[in-house]
């Protein structure tokens, strides 16, 4: 890696990246991120395993892309050299929905799972791309983490876990690459508001006023990968939206053990006994019904 990068300039400060890899591009924020770049005609290629990002019609298709497979990342590697001949950006997207479980109801092919769609995969890219990026004269890193990894809620360790070594993993990317100009970074982000997350019988009570919506997240990443520099770079940026609830409730207030996710957890009461609470604020006394 030296003798890759020992002729390599680092980027300078605020020079427009030449393009925009979004891997999980058919993702709710992978399809909002795609969709902002397009519009401020960003030359994107986008990676999905399935279906063509919404709206996203100038977006360059990686489709059926498997970014655990071997032959895979060596196709995203071809059509990644053929597209971008500059330094580039990278947004990973990729990660499997979570179910709230704890550990004991977690098998190990779940844990395993998470562990491979939100960990390996950004692995198998970097392994692929941080040449080449160092090649083309640098670029920037931008992974999508979560607030989990700060709080350690229950019911999330194999989730947590996979999103802890996603951070990690970016701090060592910043530290072995600089010389190259590669910056590196994740955002953590909080609950995202999606049909499939809004409506997920196991997800913890919220009244999904800190929600973030996936057009929000988008607008924060784009900010994010745009702000990057040589001096901004190994960070964890670890966005909050202002909650009543969420500031002034502790976790186990907001989901008593004993809610359908959590049944058997250690502590847990008796299903069916979660009430609703009131709770007065520092300087409010307008009482709050029993919502994280």
């Amino acid at each position: 890696m030296q003798d890759l990068c020992e002729e390599i300039q680092s980027p300078p400060e605020g020079s427009e990246l030449t393009g925009v890899l979004v891997t999980g591009a058919s993702s709710d924020i992978g399809q909002e991120l795609c969709r902002r770049l397009s519009e401020r005609q960003v030359k994107t290629l986008g990676t999905y395993k399935t279906h063509r990002p919404a709206g996203c019609e100038a977006v360059l298709p990686a489709k059926g892309i498997d970014l655990s497979v071997g032959a895979d990342l060596d196709r995203m590697l071809a059509l990644t050299k053929e597209h971008f001949s500059g330094p580039f950006g990278i947004v990973h997207c990729v990660g499997d929905f979570w179910e709230h479980v704890p550990i004991n109801r977690c098998s190990l092919e779940l844990a395993g799972r998470m562990i491979t769609s939100h960990y390996l995969t950004l692995y198998g890219v970097l392994n692929r791309l941080l040449p080449l990026m160092a090649e083309v004269g640098g670029g920037r890193v931008l992974a999508i983490s979560c607030t989990s990894t700060q709080f350690s809620y229950p019911d999330m360790a194999a989730f947590t876990s996979a999103k802890a070594a996603v951070e990690t993993l970016v701090k060592c990317v910043a530290n072995e690459w600089a010389e190259c100009g590669i910056v590196a970074n994740a955002v953590a982000l909080s609950t995202i508001g999606t049909d499939k997350v809004v409506s997920s019988p196991s997800k913890p009570m919220s009244p999904q006023e800190n929600y973030v919506t996936p057009a929000e997240a988008a607008q924060l990443i784009e900010q994010i990968l745009y702000l990057s520099s040589p001096y901004f770079s190994g960070n964890v940026v670890r966005p909050l939206k202002y909650s009543r609830t969420f500031y002034y409730r502790g976790y186990f207030q907001r989901n008593p053990r004993g809610s359908a996710s959590n049944e058997d957890a250690p502590g847990s009461v008796a299903p069916g006994t979660r009430q609703a609470e009131s709770v007065k604020e520092p300087g409010r006394n307008k009482p709050q019904a029993g919502h994280p």
